[in-house]
């Protein structure tokens, strides 16, 4: 039964109930962060995913009503809620849903403020750069580099941000003028509801058998 729904704008209360039939006609239910994906990139994960999972995107708040109306375990998902999440129903199993998921994972261009996932080293080599502005960009964030044959070339690999620091500006630029896209960008699962149970990820990251 619906608790509090006509408080609600008749939107809210269609999008609560859609939620819910979601929920009700699948085995498995999961949560993603939908946080820094693209929408280009969520479109492209959606074709990947068609004829095995639904991704139902809401607000934070309605999937929690949607979750607190039907009650019991399956309203523990909204314990692992972490920025803006999403729903995704499927009739596969939650160890299979969660390889799926990893294999949406691909390779985007830094922003500043974003922290790096590994080190991100320029190697050295040519480039395609003629000589400009572009050797004091190197320089400014300590890639070295030199003028060979008409073209900037970069004297030496480099490591410019180690794992697990923030990426500035100017760090953010250049990578990006090189064509280096070290983000890795993924609809990540933050639990699975199966059979009365809620899976997390470290519990999914096994083989299947």
């Amino acid at each position: 039964m619906a608790l509090y729904t006509h408080h609600l704008p008749r939107w809210k209360r269609d999008e609560v109930e859609e939620i819910k039939r979601g929920i009700q006609e699948h085995p498995v239910v999961g949560i993603v962060n939908m946080h820094g994906i693209p929408a280009s990139q969520v479109q492209h994960i959606r074709w990947n995913l068609r004829g095995t999972a639904r991704v139902k995107m809401s607000r934070n708040t309605l999937i929690e009503r949607a979750l607190n109306e039907l009650g019991g375990s399956v309203a523990d998902l909204k314990e692992h809620f972490e920025g803006q999440s999403a729903l995704i129903f499927t009739n596969e199993n939650p160890f299979r849903l969660f390889k799926l998921l990893e294999q949406t994972k691909t390779k985007m261009a830094a922003k500043p403020g974003e922290i790096a996932p590994e080190d991100i080293v320029v190697p050295k080599g040519p480039t395609t750069f003629k000589p400009g502005p572009i050797v004091g960009e190197f320089q400014q964030v300590g890639i070295p580099a030199v003028i060979e044959g008409g073209k900037v070339k970069i004297r030496e690999t480099k490591t410019v941000v180690k794992k697990g620091e923030v990426i500035n500006r100017k760090v953010a630029e250049v990578l990006s003028k090189l064509g280096i896209k070290p983000m890795d960008v993924r609809l990540a699962l933050q639990a699975a509801y199966y059979r009365g149970s809620v899976f997390t990820p470290d519990m999914l990251a096994i083989d299947e058998e």
